[in-house]
């Protein structure tokens, strides 16, 4: 992992003056502090009658914006471009008639619940950066295409842009999440009181369907049936059990690592933590972010329920189905592996 790059070690000084803005350094400055999207750019060159990609420097990509960096011996950043997908989208995108997709491809697309036309929109408008690599002597010329939260590689042939797989770049969309969930609560709480749970869809939809469950949902609408002591008995215990069953993972008191998903089952996370009167601060609103859950866009999918607030708390809903297909490569632990491409500057 790439530790946090200050602003002193940031030199824009090779920058058009018109992107010396506070705007744009602040933007520069979050993208480069964004260390699992950090790639190496590397570009093929002759070096002693041979072929072999070197090393210029890095490219940071975050929120459709890229920063290239020149490769030195210190410690600070020297930042020689920057690029963003807005003249993709005003000139229309680039063309994206023939687009094929490798069998890899395809079937990484429906474990990790990418559909064909987020493929087609990241080549048509995303942004592009060339991999030049060389493997037993063979040159190969691949292109990253990066949009929101979407990376595809693909190879471009005359006749035709051959995909060769995508792949989502938040916390959340990646396999392994529940193995970075305890660092992504302590950001979001200094003093470790976030908590996340997660239910079991599958098995409360079943529940609340049973008879004994449209019976209980019945006496606790009408309250003269929970005055009488043997139906309100018969209530507390039914939603006793039911909060028991569903309730399949607790971070206060479960293991990450313990916690295993049935590929018949679908489950709803709530992340559960402090705010200040009510507000989550745009700290709190950047980690969320960059983890894959926008706050703000919380209530626009029909998987996701609205935030809501009690004493202080805020608490987010959200349903996995969103982020991927019923493999749950979520909840699969593994560390974090950094991505590994390379770019061409030009």
């Amino acid at each position: 992992m790439v530790g946090t790059i200050e602003k002193n070690d940031i030199n824009i000084s090779n920058l058009d003056e018109k992107f010396q803005t506070d705007e744009i350094i602040n933007k520069i400055y979050l993208t480069l502090n964004y260390p699992s999207k950090r790639v190496p750019v590397r570009i093929i060159k002759r070096v002693n009658e041979k072929r072999a990609p070197k090393l210029s420097g890095w490219a940071y990509y975050k929120d459709n914006f890229i920063v290239y960096t020149k490769y030195t011996k210190d410690d600070k950043r020297h930042v020689i471009s920057i690029k963003d997908n807005h003249n993709i989208e005003m000139k229309g995108g680039r063309e994206s008639d023939n687009i094929l997709l490798g069998i890899h491809a395809a079937g990484q697309m429906r474990t990790r619940s990418i559909s064909e036309d987020e493929i087609i929109n990241c080549i048509k408008y995303g942004l592009k950066a060339k991999d030049e690599k060389i493997r037993k002597n063979i040159e190969y010329k691949n292109s990253y295409y990066f949009l929101g939260d979407l990376c595809v590689i693909a190879t471009k042939h005359k006749d035709r842009i051959e995909v060769g797989t995508a792949y989502r770049l938040s916390d959340i969309n990646d396999s392994g999440f529940m193995s970075k969930i305890e660092n992504i609560l302590m950001k979001l709480s200094q003093e470790k009181h976030s908590n996340l749970k997660i239910l079991d869809r599958t098995e409360q939809e079943a529940m609340m369907d049973s008879k004994a469950g449209k019976l209980a949902q019945m006496i606790l609408l009408d309250k003269a049936s929970l005055m009488n002591p043997m139906l309100g008995e018969f209530c507390g215990n039914f939603y006793k059990n039911y909060i028991e069953k569903i309730t399949v993972f607790d971070s206060s008191k479960d293991e990450a690592e313990d916690f295993v998903t049935d590929p018949h089952k679908n489950y709803t996370c709530f992340i559960n933590f402090e705010t200040d009167k009510n507000t989550i601060s745009e700290q709190q609103k950047e980690i969320l972010k960059d983890a894959g859950l926008d706050p703000e866009k919380a209530s626009e999918n029909i998987y996701n329920e609205k935030i809501t607030y009690v004493n202080n708390r805020a608490v987010m809903a959200f349903d996995m189905r969103r982020f991927c297909a019923n493999q749950h490569t979520w909840s699969l632990h593994r560390d974090k592996k950094m991505i590994n491409l390379t770019v061409e500057t030009k």
